[in-house]
């Protein structure tokens, strides 16, 4: 009995009352697991949303986390910019939005054809009201393309401060290659989030989650369509982070599956180059057979930022039993890299854990002018320009 803890008398033990103490407590244990379960999907619920968004200036101790946001003026979609503060190269960028498009479907479900909402963002920081047709009349064919996807719980005004600092970023790291961005908005607000972009929110947290990567393949579906219409035949960038890796893996699976390159029934871009921050991906979902097995297979190559430090994506493997470590944390496996075979060429990575630390938020990868040096001018094909 020496290993009965002082409080656990024997005159307990005796009557029972220890071994009814512990069918208790191991009835209790499910509903302990269940808090634990709603624990974990609060953190999750914040896969991407992370810290507010923050700016990058020209100065270096400006490029602390704490630095100020411009002005920002809504009035409905349309939006303004009080970029005064932003210096040269080029600050003009554009805003493709799916909000008016079906959100319900999965991946493995025919998506409709999306009629997507435009906006153009000049020089001066003006908003001006654009269309697909108006996107071809301005940049030439052979200009590349960048499309960056935001990952979860991010609002139009968050995704507008967002891309003013995040063009200077790229921009400011390729030299001014005269490459055209393109932001690409999906909704991405929890269906029980009571205040869109604050995921702390939500009512029931586990279910956003689960909801939001449905969405994600959904809205993959539209990036598809929206690089076989408006980037036909050019040289294009996907840059997703969190989800938005999701999105653009779902994109180039849908892409795969109507072959590639020259004649390819899509006819889609000539050539893409991918660049995944905080991915909120299982690391195996590239390799072959699993669920976008075929991303790779229309691909220059995907460079995947890994920060071994992330406390989100650490938690993502508990989404259901038996879930992979995403692929922000672990990066491309020794097995998912011979399973590729001849692929695995395709699969680069750069270790930003020394960079990034313990932080998930978008913000905390564009203010770092090291990332940029390193990507930049690969994904906006600098050296072609």
């Amino acid at each position: 009995m020496s290993g009965v803890s002082p409080m656990c008398s024997r005159s307990m033990i005796r009557s029972g009352s220890f071994h009814g103490q512990t069918q208790r407590s191991m009835r209790r244990a499910p509903y302990r697991c269940r808090l634990l379960r709603i624990a974990i999907a609060v953190a999750m619920v914040a896969v991407s949303a992370g810290a507010p968004s923050r700016c990058v200036r020209t100065e270096a101790a400006d490029r602390r986390p704490g630095a100020a946001r411009p002005a920002t003026r809504f009035a409905g979609p349309r939006v303004g910019i009080d970029s005064s503060d932003i210096s040269r190269p080029s600050r003009s960028f554009w805003i493709v939005a799916t909000d008016g498009c079906p959100q319900k479907a999965g991946l493995h479900r025919v998506a409709p054809c999306c009629r997507f909402l435009w906006w153009h963002f000049d020089e001066s920081g003006r908003c001006h009201p654009a269309d697909a047709a108006h996107f071809g009349e301005i940049v030439p064919d052979d200009r590349p393309v960048c499309f960056v996807v935001h990952g979860s719980f991010v609002t139009m005004d968050q995704l507008v401060q967002d891309a003013v600092f995040a063009t200077r970023w790229l921009r400011c790291g390729s030299g001014g290659t005269s490459t055209e961005l393109v932001f690409f908005h999906w909704p991405s607000a929890g269906v029980t989030t009571l205040i869109p972009g604050r995921p702390l929110t939500a009512i029931a947290p586990a279910i956003d989650v689960v909801e939001l990567g449905k969405r994600a393949d959904r809205n993959g579906a539209y990036l598809r369509q929206l690089l076989v219409g408006s980037a036909r035949g050019r040289h294009v960038g996907l840059i997703g982070h969190s989800y938005g890796c999701r999105v653009i893996a779902a994109a180039l699976q849908g892409l795969s599956r109507c072959a590639c390159g020259p004649g390819a029934v899509c006819d889609g871009p000539s050539r893409v180059r991918v660049v995944f921050a905080a991915a909120a991906v299982e690391h195996d979902w590239l390799n072959p057979g699993k669920r976008f097995g075929g991303a790779l297979d229309c691909v220059d190559g995907v460079v995947n930022l890994r920060n071994r430090h992330d406390p989100i994506l650490k938690l993502f493997p508990l989404r259901y039993p038996f879930a992979s470590r995403a692929l922000g944390v672990s990066g491309f496996t020794a097995r998912d890299r011979r399973v590729n075979g001849v692929r695995s060429a395709r699969m680069l990575e750069l270790d930003v854990s020394h960079l990034i630390g313990a932080r998930h938020a978008w913000w905390s990868y564009y203010t770092q002018p090291g990332i940029a040096d390193s990507v930049a001018r690969w994904i906006l094909f600098a050296e072609e320009r």
